[in-house]
């Protein structure tokens, strides 16, 4: 591992260049993990051999932090678990190494080489500094020149909020698949390294909201409001945050041993005949959190901080036939940083469902209600070709060649997934094996569709906003418009719907039922939203913006209803049926 801040990534990236020019190929289980520190994206040296190194197959793993996304141990137990058994390299200003040395408690793994600029006396500091390739100036104020390049410049915007989806482990060759034309026909801009994205220079929203459809009328925010409400989302985080301990440890084990007994239970269950029913209820209820409370939550990086590697992002696959590194590009990186943005978020519809006005209109959709039939039934089939991007594939705008680095890892999972469920376990119950093939067969349904119904009424109520990629570019960046702390919350608010219920049912949705919360704070352990959703809504009430929640029934009546509607054929225009949002931001 590297750990480098400001130009003393210099060193490092010769021994990294080195490397891979040697042929290094990260096997015998010695990925490379490259963390560096820089004040802003203006100020980052060697990014564009980063962003190379980075989409590489090459097992590197680049993570670039700016600003106030400073280090802390909880971040690296996220990144590496292990780190204190793991070879580190820190080079970088005193103060980074200090803190690094303090997270590595002695480890005789950490080697550290720091820089601090020898002090001259030179007399009174007069004049101006001018630093030619950047064409800046400033007055000499009796700094080192290396104090003063590096001092603070203007902060570069982010997509999302600090910490947000920090890690994004999929496989290497799913970071840089074939660019292929969008829906309009255009070629998505590329990332400039894992976390964010470099869009191509487009003009500053200015007027509504178009695409944002709402049921009623979302207030108006000034520029200061938003930047406001972010702030006051951002507060909230770092208070459970500094909050995590014992109590969130016990709990997320507590729920494995209990998912864990009911699935040895219902296994068991099967070898008495009589007791078949109770066989499948058992491990229907085992499967449920496996895949919710724990497989879900686990493989966003809500555990990570533990260092635990049974409940660390990197390591943990679920009891389901969509592979784990292809749920969390799809899922963390694609869903939850393109969440309700038109021709991004392949959640919307699934890819086989029209549930917006704005998707166009195709004979092919009048079978609405059997497509999300047939997704309910098979939801977790339904999720492991999510990532095919089909849609795209009929439309033309996607080949199959570009799906070849899927189906190696979609097989190996459906195999693995398959023998347990339908061959192993059957065969172990003998002349049982028919009544316990269909009784695990019978499991997977009834997770399947509580599945779906959690996550489509989480998504796809009345009252869900949508939007156009233009429509959420609120601030200008240094490399042009861009999306704000505070219109990413903003979104991912209006984008978002919760369901009311008991204590048991949160549960059993990995309390996925405060969707707004777990779009809000993906990367939180999802047992702390029903506390943070108390003060989300009262933060809500203040700045007049509509929470999205009701009881199971009424959600998804209302899922069930948009399903059918978007079925049939536009009676008017959407701006005639549909009140539309206002703009985020006053114009």
């Amino acid at each position: 591992m590297f750990i480098t801040g400001g130009s003393g990534i210099t060193p490092a990236m010769s021994i990294v260049r080195t490397l891979l020019r040697d042929g290094y190929d990260g096997r015998a289980n010695r990925k490379v993990t490259f963390l560096h520190f820089a004040r802003s994206e203006a100020d980052q040296i060697y990014g564009a051999e980063l962003a190379e190194i980075a989409a590489a197959d090459n097992h590197v793993d680049v993570h670039l932090r700016y600003g106030d996304q400073l280090f802390s141990e909880f971040e690296l137990r996220r990144l590496v678990p292990d780190h204190r058994d793991t070879d580190t390299r820190v080079c970088g200003p005193g103060g980074l190494v200090d803190l690094v040395r303090d997270a590595y408690d002695g480890s005789d793994r950490l080697r550290v080489e720091f820089f601090k600029p020898p002090t001259v006396s030179t007399g009174t500091a007069e004049g101006e500094v001018s630093f030619t390739r950047s064409g800046q100036h400033a007055a000499n104020d009796g700094a080192s020149l290396l104090e003063q390049a590096e001092a603070p410049g203007p902060e570069a915007g982010v997509r999302l909020p600090d910490g947000h989806l920090l890690l994004l482990h999929c496989h290497q060759d799913r970071r840089h698949r074939p660019q292929h034309l969008d829906g309009r026909g255009i070629l998505p801009a590329r990332r400039r390294h894992p976390h964010l994205r470099e869009r191509a220079r487009r003009r500053l929203l200015r007027g509504p909201l178009k695409g944002s459809r709402m049921t009623t009328k979302t207030k108006t925010l000034t520029r200061d409001e938003l930047d406001e409400f972010g702030r006051e989302l951002d507060a909230i985080r770092q208070r459970v945050i500094a909050d995590l301990g014992e109590e969130d440890a016990a709990y997320i084990r507590g729920v494995v041993k209990r998912q864990q007994q009911f699935e040895v239970v219902g296994r068991a269950l099967f070898y008495v005949p009589p007791a078949r029913p109770l066989a499948v209820a058992s491990l229907a209820v085992s499967k449920i959190p496996e895949n919710m409370e724990i497989g879900h939550n686990v493989m966003h990086g809500q555990y990570d901080w533990l260092g635990d590697p049974k409940l660390n992002s990197r390591i943990y696959d679920w009891d389901n036939v969509c592979p784990g590194e292809q749920w969390k590009y799809s899922h963390n990186y694609i869903h939850h940083t393109f969440t309700n943005v038109l021709g991004k978020d392949h959640d919307i519809g699934y890819g086989i469902l029209r549930m917006d006005k704005d998707q166009p209109r195709h004979p092919y959709y009048l079978g609405n209600p059997v497509y999300a039939l047939a997704l309910m039934l098979f939801f977790e089939w339904g999720v492991a070709m999510h990532d095919l991007e089909v849609e795209n594939l009929v439309k033309g705008t996607r080949e199959w060649e570009q799906n070849k680095s899927l189906h190696a890892g979609i097989m190996r999972k459906v195999k693995r997934q398959a023998l347990k469920d339908y061959l192993l376990f059957p065969a172990l119950t003998g002349p049982l094996f028919p009544l316990t093939l269909a009784g695990n067969a019978t499991a997977n349904l009834i997770r399947n569709i509580w599945a779906f119904n959690i996550i489509f009424c989480g998504h796809f109520p009345a009252g869900v906003a949508t939007f156009t990629e233009d429509e959420c570019l609120d601030v200008e960046g240094p490399n042009g418009p861009e999306e704000s702390r505070g219109h990413w919350y903003y979104r991912q608010l209006l984008g978002s719907a919760n369901i009311s219920g008991s204590k048991l049912m949160h549960l059993m949705s990995g309390n996925l039922s405060h969707q707004i919360e777990h779009h809000l704070f993906p990367d939180l352990p999802a047992r702390r939203y029903p506390e943070i959703a108390v003060e989300v809504r009262e933060i809500c009430e203040r700045y007049d913006l509509p929470y999205n929640t009701g009881p199971l029934h009424k959600q998804l009546f209302s899922v069930a209803s948009k399903i059918c509607r978007m079925a049939l054929p536009d009676r008017t225009s959407s701006q005639e049926t549909t009140p539309v949002a206002e703009p985020a931001v006053a114009a």
